[in-house]
């Protein structure tokens, strides 16, 4: 098939692609070239979503008109889909609102345990309330990434259930997997963190992190 990814070089869209182009698919990628280097082996079209001209252009660079006269893509897909199953529905034609998340069998501190053993860090683990974090300032999914409070202002963040998706075909694999995955990509990976460590404004400063741990660990 012909697959135009609106994004397609980072997150989401970058494994789209990839899965894309391993199974054998023509991938264009749509997007302003500025964060990202695209895939070996896409078509890239660069310009911004918001921008008529630019999609205008992307409309003209189309790999053949289709039966209506439009562009000629099998499908559209942005980058808030997920990599492999939304690829598979596609080929499957599976379509409509598919809400993805995990089965819900492992937990935060799977995650982060597995991010202990494929790091070699060495860190402890030390819990603290969403009281405590939201006394101290620490900005949800921002500043303690995947984290919101009961309370805070997404508390239905991780409500969420799957049972669509996992009829449509939806699998997913262990999370140490993903850990150990996403730990050998970013060991590689080059201008990912600003000068405070930060990845895409995530993550606390380091002097912020030493006053939340003075106070959360014992004397």
């Amino acid at each position: 098939m012909r697959i135009l990814i609106i994004g397609g070089g980072r997150f989401l869209g970058r494994a789209f692609a990839a899965e894309a182009l391993a199974a054998g698919h023509q991938v264009t990628v749509f997007n302003r070239g500025r964060t990202s280097v695209d895939l070996d082996g896409v078509r890239v079209v660069h310009g911004d979503r918001e921008n008529p001209q630019d999609l205008a252009t992307l409309v003209a660079s189309a790999p053949e008109a289709g039966q209506d006269g439009g562009p000629a893509w099998d499908a559209v897909i942005d980058t808030c889909d997920i990599a492999l199953f939304g690829l598979r529905c596609i080929e499957n034609g599976s379509y409509g609102a598919f809400p993805t998340t995990g089965p819900g069998t492992e937990t935060f501190a799977d995650m982060l345990e597995a991010g202990i053993r494929e790091t070699g860090s060495g860190a402890t683990l030390r819990w603290a309330d969403d009281a405590f974090l939201l006394a101290h300032k620490v900005d949800e999914w921002i500043g303690l990434p995947l984290w919101a409070a009961e309370g805070g202002g997404s508390p239905a963040v991780w409500d969420v259930r799957s049972d669509l998706a996992l009829a449509a075909g939806l699998v997913t694999r262990p999370i140490a997997e993903t850990v150990c995955d996403t730990w050998a990509w970013q060991k590689d990976a080059e201008g990912l963190t600003d000068e405070d460590g930060k990845i895409n404004g995530h993550g606390i400063a380091p002097e912020a992190e030493a006053a939340v741990l003075k106070d959360l660990l014992p004397a």
